[in-house]
């Protein structure tokens, strides 16, 4: 009778510690992310105020030619010291165009509403492809 109710004790106690430790939020989070980066020649950053419906965000190249990059992203969270990618609501439809920024800085704005919803608060990435080698454009943002 003690053991069961020890077992039971055990049991509760564990169910309580899940729940108090797991984050809530609108979508799964799946696998811990191992993106190759771009480099320093390339460069991601929030070119303005990052709201929970979206940002504007700058493509920094520093190269000496075009770089090919596609009209598609994704975001990843940062959970339990690691990156993850985040799964969308819906499969994204990115048309099939390429852009090709020469050197310098350009803006592009990114609202991701349609694909994640409003984010709530945590800390986030956003992951550009980059198509001149299976490389990654990553820029570091929180909402709070």
């Amino acid at each position: 009778m003690k053991i069961r109710g020890v077992i039971l004790l055990l049991i509760l106690a564990l169910s309580l510690f899940q729940y108090l430790g797991s984050e809530k939020y609108p979508w799964p989070i799946g696998e811990e992310s191992a993106l190759p980066a771009a480099g320093e020649n390339l460069r991601l950053t929030v070119a303005d105020t990052i709201t929970p419906a979206g940002g504007m965000f700058t493509l920094w190249n520093s190269t000496m030619g075009t770089v090919p990059v596609g009209e598609g992203y994704t975001i990843e969270i940062w959970y339990r010291e690691g990156w993850h990618t985040i799964r969308p609501k819906r499969e994204p439809d990115w048309p099939l165009t390429l852009w090709e920024p020469g050197p310098g800085e350009h803006s592009f704005p990114v609202d991701w509403t349609a694909l994640y919803g409003e984010l709530p608060r945590g800390r986030y990435r956003l992951v550009k492809p980059c198509f001149q080698k299976p490389l990654y454009l990553f820029c570091q943002f929180e909402i709070g």
